[in-house]
């Protein structure tokens, strides 16, 4: 699977390389001696939190004036604190960049936060997560498949009501009749883990599939864990006879709000800077996103944190963003009706 994505990603790099010769950007000046910070809106141990950690670790070699980059987590509110400081409080000069749930943009649709506009941030780039969101059942729950969550609860941990941990199940149990029980105040997946081990829960609503791969491969080995559903736009190759939301639409209108409750993964694992940094900065900091996508020691970087990739320009997570904050209104309004989870 990770030379799969490690394959895609270069074929991205190889399009990506004839840009790689444009001319810098008169920015040394302004980087030379700073330091830029990465907030995450998720605790350490977790997808996001890789993901800017590995890129903390390059992507200052190819801003002009090689700044050192510092992660900083900033969890809670489903993103929506890390959201707020980025527009709110941090500095609108690019010393501040952002990665947020790949859900916050839906989440602003479903629930709007008039203290932020995810619209108005300013997209970098996209790491992506190379694969399918899943949800997940232990083996001891005698749950092998979907269907059987009409019959038996799926009992899950949730990180915010504003996070895919509960749209999912919410539009499962709304739409289908599929029975879940949720159960607050987790963290991040790490903590939903560690509880899964502990019995405390059955199984996950959501986690993506190199995540779970990477943080527990022997329960995969062992058949103690069992992918039951996938939420994306296409199925795992590794995963062929578990179905995607999607296929369980039985007609147009369903399809449609399966695939907005759907959309958040093809946005991955983004990076924003905050909607007042000035336009010239923004293109600085994408070039040296697409350059760092061209180095050596970054994906090496990649290969030996286990880490799948299918990265994104800025230009690209831009489009599929405002695609998503475009949706019909009708089908917007159907699908807010589908995410209040059943008490």
């Amino acid at each position: 699977m990770l030379n799969r994505l490690t394959r895609r990603a270069g074929a991205w790099l190889a399009a990506m390389a004839g840009l790689s010769g444009a001319p810098a950007l008169a920015q040394g000046d302004f980087y030379r001696g700073k330091s830029v910070h990465v907030v995450v809106s998720y605790a350490p141990g977790g997808g996001y939190d890789l993901a800017a950690r590995v890129l903390s670790r390059h992507i200052g070699r190819h801003i002009p004036g090689q700044p050192n980059v510092v992660v900083q987590n900033m969890p809670g509110a489903g993103s929506r604190v890390a959201a707020g400081y980025l527009q709110n409080i941090a500095p609108q000069d690019g010393t501040v960049l952002g990665i947020f749930s790949q859900y916050l943009q839906f989440a602003q649709l479903m629930d709007p936060d008039k203290s932020f506009d995810p619209a108005k941030f300013q997209s970098v780039g996209n790491l992506g997560q190379g694969g399918a969101n899943v949800i997940g059942a232990m083996s001891r729950t005698g749950i092998a498949k979907i269907e059987d969550l009409y019959q038996k609860t799926l009992i899950v941990g949730s990180t915010g009501p504003q996070t895919n941990t509960e749209y999912y199940p919410s539009a499962l149990t709304n739409l289908f009749g599929l029975k879940f029980k949720v159960v607050a105040g987790y963290i991040g997946v790490p903590d939903i883990t560690l509880a899964m081990e502990r019995r405390e829960l059955d199984g996950f609503s959501s986690s993506d599939w190199p995540g779970i791969k990477r943080a527990r491969p022997e329960w995969l080995a062992s058949g103690e864990l069992r992918t039951i559903l996938q939420i994306g736009s296409a199925r795992e190759p590794e995963l062929p006879d578990v179905p995607l939301m999607i296929d369980l639409a039985r007609n147009a209108e369903e399809r449609q709000i399966l695939e907005l409750v759907s959309s958040g993964v093809d946005i991955g694992r983004p990076f924003f800077a905050g909607p007042g940094v000035p336009a010239e900065r923004i293109a600085v900091l994408r070039k040296a996103f697409d350059d760092m996508l061209l180095d050596p020691e970054f994906h090496e970087d990649v290969k030996k944190s286990a880490m799948a990739i299918s990265p994104m320009s800025g230009a690209k997570l831009h489009d599929i963003i405002q695609r998503t904050m475009n949706a019909s209104p009708e089908i917007v309004a159907k699908t807010r009706a589908a995410m209040v989870l059943p008490k």
